[in-house]
This record gives structure tokens, C-alpha cells and sequence, in this order.
């Protein structure tokens, strides 16, 4: 299958084929719509970049381990909004 497009219904994974849907709605969240997924992922996305803390504009030099505990400390902060909303 070529990037961005489901394989066939012959070619998909068994995993689909097998699955069923149980009680009377659909709550599958596997998006097979390549445009709603794009779009979900879209909304997605803005939603929890407003949850992440502002990042800083500008050149910073620093070492590896330096820039691992500013992005440790910048997922701690979205965890901890996530959490709290």
C-alpha cells in the first residue's frame, strides 16, 4: 500500500476482520476515513498544545542531558494539566 492510503479490504490486517462491534453503537476508535482521522488528529493536536507550557523563543545552548530535563520537566507540566482538567 502507498504512504496515506488503506489497503484494500482484501489486503488489511486479519486483526479488522475479526473484530466486532458490541452493543448497539459503534465506539471504534479506529478512524478508517482518511480525512476524519486527519481532522481528528488535527483537533487533537490543538487541543494539547494548549496544555503544554509556552516554549521559549530564541537560541539556548546547553548540553544533551540539559535539553533532556527541560523536555522531562515540559511533559511533567502537561501531564499535570491533562490530569487536572
Amino acid at each position: 500500500a502507498s504512504p496515506g492510503h488503506l489497503p484494500t479490504v482484501a489486503k488489511r490486517p486479519k486483526l479488522l476482520a475479526i473484530m466486532r462491534i458490541i452493543g448497539t453503537q459503534n465506539r471504534s476508535e479506529i478512524e478508517l476515513d482518511l480525512v476524519k482521522a486527519y481532522r481528528r488528529a488535527r483537533a487533537m493536536d490543538a487541543w494539547l498544545r494548549g496544555t503544554a507550557p509556552p516554549v521559549a523563543r530564541g537560541v539556548t545552548r546547553g548540553t544533551h542531558e540539559y535539553f533532556n530535563r527541560i523536555d522531562d520537566e515540559r511533559q511533567r507540566q502537561t501531564a499535570r494539566a491533562l490530569n487536572a482538567a
